[in-house]
């Protein structure tokens, strides 16, 4: 796919799920600033913020991490201090070669949660809302 198609489709992709899921059509969305997988999930309901604005518990915006089965996104940030207390976040799913969206579920993780060994099987345990996804 062409840089061009690649963006129509994450737009369109993205404005499905914006559109239909039971939490997220209410929300919005914050990126940290930093590089996440292959291309940068831009849409308009997408805030890109600093890692301050990031970590704010927010009741409108959610913080966005993208998934596929082996990975999550952003990788280098602290995710010992992002979860030292509870969070609720927004996880993007994306096929493992090639970053095609899967869907996208909302998880209340609690504090503790270990990026390393509790991803990528054991925040399924704290869905918000299930389940949007198609995966």
């Amino acid at each position: 796919m062409s840089q061009e198609k690649d963006n129509v489709y994450v737009h369109t992709r993205l404005t499905e799920l914006f559109s239909t899921h039971p939490i997220l059509k209410d929300k919005k969305l914050k990126k940290l600033d930093i590089p996440y997988p292959a291309n940068q999930y831009e849409h308009e309901k997408i805030d890109v913020v600093h890692w301050e604005e990031f970590i704010k518990n927010e009741a409108n915006r959610i913080p966005l991490l993208v998934a596929n089965r082996a990975q999550l996104w952003p990788k280098n940030i602290p995710y010992e201090f992002f979860f030292e207390q509870k969070r609720t976040v927004a996880l993007l799913h994306v096929a493992y070669l090639n970053l095609v969206i899967l869907g996208c579920d909302v998880y209340e993780l609690p504090a503790g949660f270990n990026s390393k060994s509790d991803f990528p099987n054991d925040y399924e345990a704290y869905p918000l809302a299930k389940k949007y996804s198609e995966h």
